[in-house]
């Protein structure tokens, strides 16, 4: 039933709308999803709704996308396993989105959520094959490339590899200066030694 589903993911949003006071943006937005540009809509108000930590609104998403085959269908799952608290299935999603659109980011978050399940030697190889993304793009900022420097130190950190570790936060600390994460990392694992 498509359309018991629409009304679900109506009435969702409307109510989301009310919450935030947004004037209906939101309502405007999802009237669009079902026009010409709705597969970045799609992503748009799944991200939107995993920022409202809107768990409910993110499964009709979800299942609006399926009756589409929306091509965005591993991101959103990832986004919705992500609230359900089930990282390790979330990862894997995410790396399955990057597969389709070859965005960094999508393997960053993958490494986050491999570290936040526990599976620091996929964390590590999720943030470093985001890593070779940024050896091949001269666009990217060097801030983001931190930021996954600071997840590979992470990922030694949580295997126990110190020395790695304070590598990669170094390499973090010299891409971007003012990645304060990494820099009291650093001094964390000074103290420890």
């Amino acid at each position: 039933s498509e359309m018991c589903i629409r009304d679900r993911a109506r009435i969702r949003l409307a109510d989301m709308e009310l919450g935030a006071g947004s004037q209906g943006s939101t309502a405007r937005l999802w009237d669009s999803y079902h026009g010409e540009k709705g597969e970045s809509l799609a992503l748009f108000l799944g991200w939107r709704l995993f920022g409202n930590r809107d768990q409910d609104g993110l499964r009709v998403l979800l299942d609006l996308q399926r009756q589409r085959n929306g091509p965005d269908q591993n991101l959103l799952e990832g986004l919705y396993l992500s609230l359900a608290g089930d990282f390790a299935n979330a990862a894997e999603k995410f790396e399955a989105a990057y597969q389709r659109s070859s965005f960094w980011e999508y393997l960053f978050n993958a490494g986050r959520l491999f570290l936040e399940a526990g599976d620091a030697e996929r964390a590590l190889s999720a943030f470093n094959r985001a890593d070779e993304i940024f050896t091949l793009r001269e666009d990217l900022s060097a801030e983001n490339r931190s930021r996954v420097w600071l997840g590979i130190g992470e990922s030694h950190m949580a295997d126990g590899d110190r020395k790695s570790a304070v590598n990669a936060l170094a390499y973090a600390l010299d891409l971007d200066p003012t990645n304060l994460r990494a820099r009291l990392m650093i001094n964390a694992l000074a103290k420890m030694q």
